[in-house]
């Protein structure tokens, strides 16, 4: 498992080796304890995510993985333009990425027709590399 600036290292790796190199120019590192929680761990916020959900009725669980359609979509600056001009002003600034994860999320639930009453999550995975007090060595 890897990130993509850890998977971009090690294909360089590969490509120097390749190219005649014994060693890589940026040695890898695996000091996996710089990824270990707190000694003693220290709460900062609650992760509603991780309670246990009473009311799901498990739609989402129940479509039929053989039956779905996998398309990709590009987003340009005209299309994102679209869909922020498309936002309440209520809610302020909001980052791109927060806009089409909003709306591919409201998409796929229409699409799936799930229950308004029915408690679904996403996930989304992000890097942490270089924000501030999150600081990865280089070959990391």
């Amino acid at each position: 498992m890897s990130d993509a600036p850890g998977l971009v290292q090690f294909l360089n790796a590969i490509r120097e080796m390749a190219q005649g190199l014994s060693v890589p120019s940026l040695l890898p590192i695996w000091e996996r304890e710089l990824l270990n929680a707190r000694n003693p761990p220290r709460i900062t916020r609650i992760h509603h995510e991780f309670e246990n959900l009473t009311n799901t009725k498990g739609t989402l669980m129940a479509m039929d993985e053989n039956n779905l359609v996998h398309r990709s979509f590009f987003f340009g600056p005209k299309e994102i333009r679209a869909l922020r001009s498309r936002l309440p002003a209520s809610l302020g600034a909001c980052s791109t990425f927060e806009v089409l994860t909003a709306y591919v999320w409201r998409c796929r639930t229409i699409a799936f027709a799930v229950d308004p009453d029915e408690v679904v999550h996403i996930s989304c995975v992000i890097s942490m590399r270089g924000k501030r007090g999150f600081e990865l060595p280089p070959g990391y």
